[in-house]
């Protein structure tokens, strides 16, 4: 199969850091071509390190998120360029891995000849809102896959032209992720997701059964978003907690945690040795009295007095 995978990369000190590398790595085994999209600056050392991946690299000012990011990219190479593939990709910088090979991933998604596009994971349906349209069921977009079905049909161009450029977070998520699902539904296109839903009890395949889904080798990723101090109610959602994730992707993957370590040590504490990182988090976490009343809040917003429950359990 010739399949092309896009990839955009953002970092706010502009380092890419190894766990980008090994991505792109284990990638290039199953696509013939990469193009990466830099959202933002980068240093001179990282920007050589991603030209061993591609020759394609495309610099560009941080805005529009990803959506804008891959649309720069789709009318800077022309719809007949993406075509020419049977399937094309287009995945961000947001998570970790592959913490297993993706041989199984590509066969099974290959072979689903009731799918036009699909990801890693979907969301599920909610009552909520976010820039003011509703949170459907909708195929996450960190990892989103596009069939011949789709390249070739004239919704894909036309999809890329009326795409809404995001102002912020809620907007991104609002103009590209719900709206990318809906777009091409209502065009007649099936979608599809790797994790199937029987073997998501809560429906949060990318955050809540995270642990469990690592566990029995079905989620290739893990969404760095996990690890965010300042993401309290996150961190708070994940059924068994990071700790325990990270021992599972230790004793079950052959994925170098070092890598998840480095990241983190960078990003978020500066001068912390690995085995050290969750003690000091646990610390920072009981220091920011904020975070608790964000994550009640959150939740007393939502009107969910059952998660709040759970979620302060966890928490304390």
């Amino acid at each position: 199969m010739k399949r092309l995978l896009v990839y955009c990369f953002y970092d706010s000190k502009g380092i890419v850091g190894d766990f980008v590398l090994y991505f792109l790595e284990k990638l290039k085994k199953y696509c013939s071509e990469i193009v990466i999209v830099i959202n933002g600056n980068i240093e001179n050392s990282s920007k050589e390190k991603l030209q061993k991946y591609s020759d394609n690299i495309i610099l560009r000012e941080n805005k529009g998120y990803d959506s804008g990011a891959f649309k720069e990219v789709v009318e800077k190479f022309g719809v007949e360029y993406f075509r020419k593939f049977d399937e094309v990709i287009f995945a961000n910088s947001t998570f970790y891995g592959p913490v297993f090979e993706l041989e199984s991933v590509f066969k099974k998604m290959e072979e689903n000849n009731n799918i036009d596009f699909w990801g890693i994971t979907k969301h599920s349906d909610l009552k909520y809102q976010m820039a003011g349209k509703k949170i459907g069921e909708h195929v996450q977009s960190y990892f989103l896959a596009y069939k011949k079905s789709v390249l070739i049909s004239p919704y894909f161009e036309e999809y890329w032209k009326n795409i809404k450029i995001p102002n912020n977070y809620e907007e991104a998520i609002a103009n590209y992720e719900l709206y990318t699902t809906d777009y091409f539904e209502s065009k007649g296109f099936k979608s599809g997701s790797y994790i199937e839903k029987n073997n998501v009890p809560s429906g949060e395949a990318s955050f809540y059964d995270t642990n469990e889904l690592v566990k029995n080798g079905l989620l290739p990723f893990v969404k760095r978003k996990i690890f965010y101090t300042e993401k309290g109610a996150i961190k708070s959602y994940i059924k068994g907690g990071t700790t325990a994730l990270i021992d599972l992707i230790q004793k079950n993957t052959g994925y170098d945690i070092n890598l998840i370590y480095d990241d983190i040590k960078r990003n978020y504490f500066k001068d912390v040795k690995p085995e050290k990182y969750f003690q000091n988090y646990l610390k920072l976490t009981l220091k920011q009295i904020i975070l608790p009343w964000q994550a009640w809040h959150y939740c007393k917003k939502k009107k969910n007095l059952k998660y709040t429950m759970e979620l302060y359990k966890r928490m304390f």
